[in-house]
């Protein structure tokens, strides 16, 4: 395992990839958290991202389905992932 755990970008039962820690270290969807069961079990296998996409979920601009995209959200009964490009700022 490394150093970060988040480093190996978890993909939660929730469907989001780990964005944060719980008080024991463990792995969480922070935007999750409370209001999904899935967001502090982190899957088993992760799936294959081979052919699928993903739209930012505020503008739309779509980028190849991947692991390391901010705020990564698998959507596997969706025609596409969804994730976060930055467009509304960092802040």
């Amino acid at each position: 395992m490394s150093e970060n755990p988040l480093a190996d970008h978890p993909l939660m039962e929730c469907g989001c990839v780990a964005t944060g820690y719980d008080g024991n270290s463990n792995p969480v969807c922070v935007a999750h958290v409370g209001i999904h069961p899935g967001a502090r079990k982190v899957v088993a296998r992760k799936p294959s991202l081979d052919e699928r996409r993903s739209a930012c979920v505020y503008c739309g601009r779509e980028d190849r389905s991947d692991w390391t995209l901010a705020f990564f959200e698998y959507r596997p009964d969706c025609e596409r992932d969804a994730h976060y490009d930055g467009c509304r700022g960092w802040d």
